[in-house]
Formats: C-alpha cells, sequence, structure tokens
C-alpha cells in the first residue's frame, strides 16, 4: 500500500468517527490489530478487531459533540502519524499498517514521541 493509500485510510477512519459510522471505521482495521495509548493518563492496551469495536464506538459518541480534526504530520514506511484534535485534547496517533488495514495504533501525548516511535522524527 502506498504512503498515500494509509493516509487516505487514516481519514476515512475519523470521517467515518465523526459520522458515528462504526461499521466503516472496522473496517479499516486488521484482525490482530493492536492498540496501544503511552500517554501517561490513559495507559491502556487491548488486541483484535473485535477488541476495536467498544472503542470506536465510544469515540464516535464522543465525536458527536466534538468532532476529531485530523492533521497529518508525517507517514512513510507504512505509517502514518496525525494530531487528532477534539473537546480541547490533543493527542498524536501513529497508525501501522499490514496488508491495507491499520495493524497498529499508538496513542501518545507528543508530537516528538509519536514521530520517534514511527521511526519518522528528524
Amino acid at each position: 500500500m502506498s504512503e498515500e493509500n494509509d493516509v487516505e485510510a487514516v481519514q476515512r477512519v475519523i470521517t467515518a468517527i465523526n459520522a458515528g459510522d462504526v461499521d466503516s471505521a472496522v473496517r479499516e482495521i486488521h484482525e490482530r490489530a493492536e492498540y496501544v495509548d503511552q500517554r501517561p493518563s490513559h495507559m491502556d492496551s487491548f488486541c483484535g478487531r473485535d477488541a476495536f469495536r467498544p472503542h470506536l464506538e465510544a469515540a464516535c459518541k464522543a465525536a458527536e459533540g466534538a468532532p476529531i480534526k485530523l492533521t497529518v504530520i508525517a507517514s512513510g514506511g507504512g505509517q502514518v502519524v496525525a494530531r487528532q484534535a477534539a473537546a480541547g485534547v490533543d493527542r498524536w496517533v501513529v497508525r501501522t499498517f499490514r496488508e491495507g488495514l491499520v495493524s497498529r495504533v499508538q496513542v501518545f501525548a507528543s508530537e516528538a514521541e509519536a514521530l520517534e516511535a514511527a521511526g519518522l522524527s528528524e
């Protein structure tokens, strides 16, 4: 999958969440995907597409009052680093792709941490 396709897939996930369309968001997730939130106040992790559904349902509900604003920071090597802002909260998310689907989601408190984790820092 190309960088452009990876970025488009991230945009589709966020568009689906903002529209409350959980099923469309889930379709972009690999069956063995991992989620790791590395922010000190939100440490969490889970594995598998089925485990993503409740997380995405909660994100859709939250987006009803505060849509997610997505800014792609960098992409390459099968990864996309983006800033997600909603309800006054910023988070930096690294999404890794396998077989054209999101296979890993890592959430960070800073852009520098996210870029370093993705190997895309300058």
